[in-house]
């Protein structure tokens, strides 16, 4: 009975192609969390601008040429809506 001895070429396998490398997970990470922050700062802008339309008087809004229909209807969206 003989033994078959199986070698391993490294050159055909490569581990790197099987493992994704760390640094390309940590990098989507940071990116996955940096659009978060992005919209959350963008949603927490809207929101500080819309307050900021609410307490202009009316004719502050005839100076900007925005009537108060439009800023009540500017009032109605939520923070996520543009």
């Amino acid at each position: 009975m003989s033994a078959q001895v199986k070698h391993f070429n490294l050159a055909q396998h490569s581990v790197s192609e099987s493992v994704e490398p760390l640094y390309v997970k940590l990098n989507r990470y940071l990116s996955e969390w940096a659009v978060l922050v992005s919209l959350v700062r963008l949603w927490r802008l809207r929101a500080a601008q819309r307050r900021q339309l609410a307490s202009l008087d009316d004719r502050l809004l005839k100076d900007i040429g925005v009537s108060r229909y439009e800023v009540n209807a500017e009032l109605q969206k939520y923070f996520w809506q543009p």
